[in-house]
């Protein structure tokens, strides 16, 4: 029995130390950093763009913009390198803080493994049960080669020896260094719906990836003894920082074409686009004159000029403001042409950043009143539901209503209940206690109730209402209710 406890106890000691070991090693591993967020210099103009294009949305009038993103894959035979680079076109676009986006098919369908042509038909089964809307663009593209544009190395060497017998001395030294840099080409894409391409909506973008890696050692050796140090550094910059630049760059100079905006003022990587300067031109002269008129003045009230936004059209002094400001800019008025050229300066010279608190209160403003609109005509629409049971009645029974809110309490309304009651298939009618209302029971259609007050001098307007609402018809007087004689056809 001691010699098996001993024989435990010689096995267990070995591993209660190794655990010690191991506890003392995990108390030593220094904390994880904290996760810091990556910002480009591309996001900043992204979000620039925003600004920007919510301006002249407001200017253009243009509704709710989605894009469809299809999948973009890599050519590039390189395992560091994405797949597929549609998130990072996503990545983008959600930068702007305006522009929507989804995805044709999912993360996963960028996939090599043995399912990968399964998935797109699995995802389209998938989101057969959330549709998404119909987009107004569709973005393709390409990360179309990662190549090599330069490989270069330097190499060096020195050896030295002194000395002699046993006090031979010798020292080496050696460095290398060399460097790699990658050129990565990306190419987007704008179409319409209808898969046709956007004029000139495409972008081909390229950036230089380096790489660069320097070794170098040192060795002394006096006699048989002697000591060597080696160092080996290797920096490589991050391609998702190179991607996402180019993407950003690239995205744009697509945005600002599909949506028409002066993306070039931006600054940073595109030019002065004259191709699209020349397309704008060419719309505006495509306008009729009150529509041209009315681009001119909602360019003017973005623009801080002191135009009238109550109304629609060009006011007499709306007109005066935009001779006066023509005449500065030395162009005529009254000439056709010279209107287009003043819209076209305005569209590419507008102080967007100046606009763009303007432009948020007006949009605020006009959310209100929507709503405050919706809400009334909920409260309407509740006002005019009538129920058979308010007046007595079973629960879908056959009725009509008759709005007397309009007509005098009196002579008149006995006039109007009298020739109700000689109505063909007449049931009953009765007075709501609480409003101006009736409720007549009929077995035959609605055009009965108007049959019956042919006679009088009224003029019945079936109102808007629910389909889960009886039929409601107004009735207005016009002068008397005094019976007319006249001819009529029964329906």
């Amino acid at each position: 029995m001691n010699r098996l406890s001993a024989f435990c106890l010689a096995i267990c000691l070995p591993l209660v130390a190794a655990d010690k070991h191991i506890e003392k090693a995990l108390r030593q591993i220094p904390p994880v950093a904290q996760p810091v967020e990556v910002l480009r210099a591309s996001d900043s103009r992204l979000a620039a763009f925003g600004v920007m294009y919510s301006v002249y949305r407001a200017a253009f009038d243009d509704g709710p913009i989605v894009f469809e993103i299809d999948r973009m894959a890599s050519d590039a035979s390189n395992d560091k390198l994405p797949s597929d680079i549609s998130q990072f076109v996503r990545n983008a676009l959600a930068r702007t803080g305006i522009l929507r986006s989804y995805m044709l098919y999912p993360e996963g369908a960028s996939s090599t493994g043995m399912l990968a042509p399964m998935l797109p038909y699995m995802w389209q089964s998938l989101e057969a049960r959330a549709k998404p809307p119909t987009p107004t663009f569709r973005l393709v593209g390409k990360l179309q080669r990662a190549t090599e544009t330069l490989n270069k190395g330097n190499d060096g060497r020195t050896d030295g020896e002194f000395g002699g017998g046993k006090t031979l001395s010798s020292i080496q030294l050696s460095r290398d260094k060399s460097a790699i840099i990658t050129a990565l080409t990306l190419t987007l894409m704008a179409e319409r719906i209808d898969r046709i391409d956007e004029p000139n909506a495409i972008s081909v973008q390229r950036v230089l990836v380096v790489q660069s890696e320097r070794n170098g050692s040192l060795s002394i050796y006096i006699g048989a003894n002697g000591i060597g140090f080696g160092s080996k550094m290797k920096i490589s910059q991050d391609s998702f920082d190179s991607l996402t630049d180019a993407v950003g760059a690239g995205l744009l100079k697509v945005l600002g074409i599909c949506l028409r905006v002066p993306h070039w003022r931006l600054s940073g990587y595109a030019n002065r686009d004259s191709a699209l300067e020349q397309r704008m031109y060419e719309m505006f002269v495509r306008l009729t004159p009150g529509q041209l008129e009315q681009q001119i003045k909602r360019f003017m009230i973005i623009a801080g000029f002191g135009i009238d936004v109550k109304s629609v059209e060009m006011t007499p002094d709306d007109r005066g403001s935009m001779i006066t400001e023509m005449q500065h800019r030395r162009l005529n008025a009254r000439d056709r042409f010279d209107q287009v050229t003043f819209l076209q300066q305005l569209w590419r010279d507008l102080d967007y950043v100046h606009a763009a608190p303007m432009v948020r209160k007006m949009i605020a403003e006009n959310d209100f009143f929507a709503a405050v609109a919706k809400e009334n005509e909920v409260k309407e629409e509740a006002a005019l539901t009538v129920d058979p049971g308010e007046f007595g009645w079973a629960p879908g029974a056959t009725m009509v209503v008759l709005d007397l809110s309009r007509l005098p309490e009196g002579k008149e309304r006995e006039l109007v209940f009298a020739a109700i009651r000689q109505t063909r298939g007449y049931v009953d009618l009765r007075e709501h206690k609480q409003k101006p209302i009736a409720g007549v029971r009929i077995y035959s259609t609605k055009d009965e109730v108007l049959f019956a007050l042919r006679h009088l001098k009224l003029e019945p307007v079936w109102m808007k209402t629910s389909q889960a609402s009886p039929p409601r018809l107004l009735l207005v007087q016009l002068k008397s209710t005094v019976p007319a004689v006249r001819p009529a056809a029964r329906p």
